[in-house]
């Protein structure tokens, strides 16, 4: 009687877990554990819901007890190895998918696992190959897919890399939009409007809202849809686009839809052929934002070390603060803050600094960004939308890159053909921000 009550109350977490019922999915193998507490099963499935969660040493708690529990159960050892390895334990992570690997040889997932695990290291021929044995097993795998077409796009490969890239819709964490109308193929469609809707963060809309005076000159009517408001005004200098509207307000009739971040692919964009004449944004006349003035002599310096994001992508982008010591000691520069937001702990240390002001408190939008920007000498930003914004205003901008930075940003190189006023500081080990912040340190004092 007892073994039914717990397979019914497992039922139920399983079904409430594949609708997405998260919290009500835990609760009840909470109570299975009370009844059972080496219920390997319930155990297991606490670990994947902490996983979807972001809590990666929650999940590795849980699925470490399952799989002492249940030794040989593959999909244990692999979604261990995945929470392991968001907790930034590679080695370990590895062993735990070569094991599920072991136990089930034909098993796509833990293969998909490996080749992300070498993708983050920058060892490509190796994700690659890995993704490409997953793909064999399972072709229609979107991970897989998905990371091959990082690979690619990280070495330059644009035409294939972008095609690849399509896959993103079908991965199980990415949220795809359901138009009724046909996805727009490129072709000419005069008299008629296009809706171009943007997706993923700021720093993607602005990178590729470049693309808008080309899809313009093949038709009709051209509305944006987006998905931060904070860009409504500063894209409000495009005339190419006819109608803004931001995401929840009423769209007008349209005939035709696509993605953003799908128009490199309708272009066949290539190195050479990426639209990046510069400046492409312009602060909108509306917008009058005065940063606090600074001696003749000082040059003007915008910083950012931290993305809004919580993510566990953006948080390896973000520097700690304390690394800005010796940027922030130099003489003959004057230091404005362009994050929005700043964690208490940091603005004590930064208050005590004379030569910084904290602009990003007062932005009400990415115009009043644009603005502050536009008046300083040059911007110093990790990847995030201001060292996008910066690039598109045509303002020198260095970025300093985490070791497993974007695919936009490419490999070895410390330039950028989307933003030709970038200059691209790039960590050499994971997590090395030491050497990284000397070299900007020693490039920023040569230019004093």
């Amino acid at each position: 009687m007892e073994n039914q009550t717990l397979e019914n109350l497992f039922n139920s977490a399983v079904k409430n877990y594949q609708k997405g019922n998260l919290k009500l999915a835990a609760k009840i193998c909470h109570k299975i554990l009370e009844i059972d507490i080496e219920n390997s099963r319930s155990l297991h499935l606490l670990g994947v819901i902490a996983g979807l969660e972001g809590k990666a040493k929650e999940a590795i708690s849980y699925l470490t007890q399952a799989v002492k529990l249940n030794p040989n159960n593959p999909e244990i050892h692999s979604n261990l190895g995945l929470a392991l390895k968001d907790n930034q334990q590679l080695e370990v992570a590895i062993k735990h998918y070569q094991k599920a690997l072991e136990l089930k040889p034909n098993y796509a997932e833990p293969y998909n696992g490996i080749g992300k695990i070498f993708l983050e290291l920058g060892r490509l021929v190796e994700s690659q190959k890995y993704y490409q044995q997953a793909l064999k097993l399972d072709k229609n795998h979107a991970n897989a897919h998905f990371g091959l077409a990082l690979i690619l796009l990280k070495q330059g490969n644009f035409i294939q890399g972008f095609h690849k890239y399509e896959w993103r819709w079908q991965k199980k964490d990415f949220s795809s939009r359901n138009f009724s109308q046909p996805l727009w193929d490129g072709s000419n469609f005069q008299g008629k409007t296009l809706l171009v809707y943007t997706e993923q963060g700021g720093g993607d809309s602005i990178q590729f809202i470049r693309y808008i005076p080309l899809v313009k000159k093949l038709g009709g009517r051209v509305i944006i849809e987006l998905n931060q408001a904070g860009l409504k005004l500063l894209f409000t200098t495009f005339s190419e686009i006819d109608e803004l509207f931001v995401i929840g307000e009423k769209l007008p009739d349209f005939d035709l839809q696509i993605s953003l971040m799908s128009l490199p692919l309708i272009f066949q964009t290539t190195l050479e052929t990426i639209p990046a004449k510069i400046p492409y944004l312009l602060v909108p006349k509306s917008t009058h934002f005065t940063i606090p003035p600074a001696s003749e002599k000082n040059l003007k310096v915008g910083i950012c070390w931290q993305t809004r994001s919580n993510t566990k992508t953006s948080q390896k982008r973000s520097c700690p603060v304390e690394y800005l010591e010796g940027i922030i000691s130099i003489d003959k520069a004057n230091f404005y803050i362009l994050q929005k937001e700043v964690l208490p702990t940091d603005l004590e240390w930064l208050n005590s600094q004379t030569k910084i002001h904290h602009l990003g408190s007062s932005f009400n939008d990415l115009a009043d960004t644009a603005a502050a920007i536009q008046q300083l000498d040059l911007v110093i930003t990790i990847d995030t939308v201001i060292a996008h914004l910066a690039g598109a205003l045509g303002k020198p901008v260095w970025v300093i890159l985490n070791f497993d930075s974007d695919w936009r940003w490419m490999l070895d190189r410390n330039d950028s053909p989307w933003y030709p006023t970038s200059r691209l500081f790039r960590q050499q080990k994971i997590a090395d921000w030491d050497s990284v912040l000397l070299d900007v340190k020693d490039s920023l004092k040569k230019l004093l």
